[in-house]
């Protein structure tokens, strides 16, 4: 799945349920939201997706890792290049915190899970177990929501410009 595809699935969605003119809306605003972000200029900063109460959920030590396909995607297009891009899920569930502590991170990208997730208690405890990341260094984090994956409201704008922010931040 790519942002592209999602516009697709959500108008195959929207004739689904009889609602074509508020699918065709909603992909119309996302792609112009999209289109008016700056585009992504200087050197690609790595970007490490991580949602810690997901992870926690899940039984894992370190947080979910997201990479590969949308997730790629919305990276690459706020100007970053995903640390874990291109793996499959199997190796996603696999990352552990020697995986993460190898990672060269620019920038933090907190997923917030659940309702009392915080993500600013979230960075600072991983910059306090990876110091050696560059995101460490200058405390380049951002938050999101369901915006990087394909939730409900397909909100994928949100999630580029909430990590173009913190590309631009990290310089």
């Amino acid at each position: 799945m790519t942002v592209e595809s999602s516009f697709d699935l959500l108008t195959q969605l929207g004739m689904i349920f009889d609602v074509q003119g508020r699918a065709a809306r909603i992909v119309q605003e996302t792609r112009s939201a999209l289109a008016a972000l700056p585009a992504p200029a200087g050197e690609r900063k790595r970007v490490l997706a991580a949602y810690p109460s997901m992870g926690s959920a899940m039984g894992l030590e370190v947080p979910a890792v997201f990479g590969g396909g949308i997730f790629d995607d919305i990276i690459t297009r706020a100007g970053g290049v995903n640390a874990f891009g291109g793996l499959s899920d199997q190796q996603l569930g696999a990352i552990n915190v020697e995986a993460l502590a190898a990672a060269n991170v620019d920038v933090l990208v907190i997923g917030l899970y659940q309702p009392d997730d915080d993500a600013k208690k979230f960075a600072g405890q991983l910059f306090a177990q990876f110091p050696q990341w560059p995101a460490s260094r200058t405390k380049t984090y951002t938050s999101v929501s369901d915006s990087l994956y394909l939730g409900p409201l397909n909100a994928v704008a949100v999630a580029v410009k909430r990590i173009s922010d913190g590309v631009r931040a990290a310089g």
